[in-house]
């Protein structure tokens, strides 16, 4: 009775974004449960959400040490291990996830993230890169490649990967957004300006295009447009 009381109670406090809330009843709940995954699963994420990695950590480690490992939950802990800033064992965990579900392009995409975050940036870009060329792909891992070749400098190649995203998608705002900063980053701001305006165009509440737009028009000295950039979000 009291231990169906708890996971709803942590449940609804989750969904209503009382992350604490739902963190504490979860904890309950897991008292009489321990080996519960889905709760488990619960637990992390509302840890994470309050940067709580180092709990979600235990959380998860704690479930791994009386159940099989299954890749949802070794996905789960790599993202925490990410988060906590141990991309070492992040990269453990995102390879044994792997290993169990080896189709799932998320997955294979985090290895490559991983493996940039541990140092082997030539061989996480090949992967992202490989998997980025296959016919499921470019939507799991296109908005990533874009950002980790812009962060590696390889400007060139993100220009070509925005530009194919794109080209695939002309209305999808994330994209046009990834394809403005691309042209921001090789100072052409008057074509970041013109795809920062599309991507609004597409989807005026975007906060990214217009994070983006309203920063490059301040570092151009237009205070006015940027302002009005941000009034036309609140409005």
């Amino acid at each position: 009775m009291f231990r169906a009381g708890y996971y709803l109670q942590g449940t609804t406090k989750f969904a209503l974004g009382q992350f604490t809330q739902a963190e504490f009843a979860l904890a309950k709940y897991l008292a009489y449960v321990p080996s519960d995954r889905r709760a488990v699963w619960l637990i992390a994420v509302a840890a994470l959400r309050q940067h709580g990695a180092s709990r979600a950590i235990e959380y998860i480690n704690l479930l791994l040490n009386r159940v099989p490992a299954d890749a949802a939950t070794l996905t789960l802990l790599g993202n925490a291990y990410v988060a906590d800033r141990k991309p070492a064992f992040a990269l453990q965990q995102f390879q044994a996830a792997a290993a169990l579900d080896p189709e799932n392009l998320k997955i294979k995409a985090g290895v490559a993230i991983s493996e940039i975050d541990a140092g082997q940036t030539e061989q996480g870009l090949a992967q992202l890169e490989q998997l980025f060329a296959g016919e499921t792909g470019a939507a799991v891992v296109g908005p990533t490649l874009v950002l980790t070749e812009l962060r590696a400098g390889r400007v060139g190649k993100a220009a070509e990967t925005a530009a194919s995203l794109v080209h695939r998608n002309p209305d999808n705002p994330l994209y046009l957004t990834l394809l403005g900063e691309v042209r921001a980053s090789l100072h052409d701001d008057v074509g970041a300006q013109t795809t920062f305006r599309a991507a609004l165009a597409v989807d005026p509440a975007f906060t990214p295009a217009t994070r983006d737009l309203a920063q490059l028009y301040l570092a151009a000295g237009r205070g006015d447009d940027a302002r009005k950039v941000y009034t036309g979000l609140l409005s």
